[in-house]
């Protein structure tokens, strides 16, 4: 499914509750697409943030189908200034996580050992 799509909450989808684990496991791409509605006193107290304590392993970050950029690691917290993009009502966040095996490794499901960049299994 293209990027496209996801913005617009085609295809198949599964609800799922935050932090969510578990599969797909080892190699995968996965996304998320919340509806955020934002109202108008939001927009009254200054700037508006998306916070994330931590998204594990990669991952890229959209606002209203806007890059915002991405971040690497487990742990550490980041966030995204989206003021300039949000909206009054309706707004669309989409997460997309790349998982990757962790440092010890793990099997491919062929039986081939593969070694990951995670810090932390």
């Amino acid at each position: 499914m293209g990027i496209e799509q996801v913005f617009k909450g085609s295809g198949q989808w599964e609800m799922v509750s935050i932090p969510h684990y578990g599969p797909p496991l080892g190699h995968a791409t996965t996304f998320y697409r919340k509806q955020l509605l934002l109202a108008d006193s939001m927009f009254e107290n200054g700037r508006i943030f998306l916070c994330f304590k931590g998204v594990d392993y990669r991952t890229e970050v959209y606002f209203n189908g806007q890059y915002l950029g991405g971040h690497e690691g487990f742990f550490a917290p980041f966030e995204f200034d989206v003021t300039s993009l949000a909206i009054k009502g309706t707004n669309t966040l989409v997460v997309k996580v790349y998982n990757e095996p962790t440092t010890t490794g793990s099997a491919d499901g062929l039986g081939n050992h593969i070694v990951g960049d995670k810090i932390y299994a």
